[in-house]
């Protein structure tokens, strides 16, 4: 039988017939990334960032002059191997996140990122319950969600091959975890995602959070 990991293949970033992806590597551009690494610079985010998802590590090769550290984490070794051609000084590991301990200690990241991965695990609640034990107090959650009750999500699910995309939440279900989970929301943003970002179409949520209650490990409320 087929393992989850064993989903996120060569195929899944190359073949389209798992995933709307038919070439990963477009994702390798500034003007995707561009304007998440602006707001990590006017924040002045700096010390560890870990990505949830990392897949090619695009993202994080794109901020190893910020941060002393850079770690990041994804479901597929496919990926990993690739992400470690990128940025060979980061700390990348396989791991479900689902049913794998993060193996880092509590309050470790300043960062922590999520771009595209929440929809991809049965529950969003639970996910970020298992990430926040490692920010700081004050530290920063950028995750990004593809929405289901826009006109755009109604459209998308009739060509979206992904059946990994399993909790697409509406922006209300999104913005109540993250409230009760007692994040503050420093900027929220509609985008597109087209191989590039773009803003203002309301095919998903952009959050840049902030954490401010103490959350014990594994906790949940």
């Amino acid at each position: 039988m087929e393992s989850k990991k064993d989903v996120f293949s060569e195929d899944y970033f190359f073949g389209r017939e798992r995933s709307n992806y038919f070439d990963y590597t477009f994702y390798d551009n500034n003007q995707y990334w561009g304007p998440i690494i602006q707001r990590l610079i006017k924040l002045g985010c700096k010390g560890r960032v870990l990505d949830i998802g990392c897949a090619f590590g695009y993202f994080l090769k794109r901020v190893v002059p910020l941060f002393e550290e850079i770690h990041g984490v994804d479901i597929s070794s496919f990926a990993i191997e690739r992400a470690k051609k990128e940025i060979p000084s980061a700390k990348l590991e396989v791991l479900d996140i689902e049913t794998e301990e993060l193996p880092y200690p509590d309050a470790f990241f300043d960062v922590i990122t999520a771009f595209d991965v929440l929809e991809h695990t049965q529950s969003i609640k639970k996910t970020l319950g298992i990430i926040i034990p490692k920010l700081k107090q004050e530290g920063f959650l950028f995750i990004s969600v593809p929405l289901r009750d826009t006109w755009v999500g109604r459209i998308r699910c009739f060509f979206d091959k992904d059946t990994t995309h399993i909790s697409v939440p509406t922006k209300k279900e999104l913005l109540d975890i993250v409230n009760e989970l007692g994040f503050e929301v420093i900027e929220s943003s509609y985008y597109l995602d087209i191989g590039y970002r773009l803003r203002g179409v309301p095919g998903g949520l952009e959050l840049i959070l902030r954490k401010k209650n103490s959350l014990r490990a594994g906790t949940v409320p």
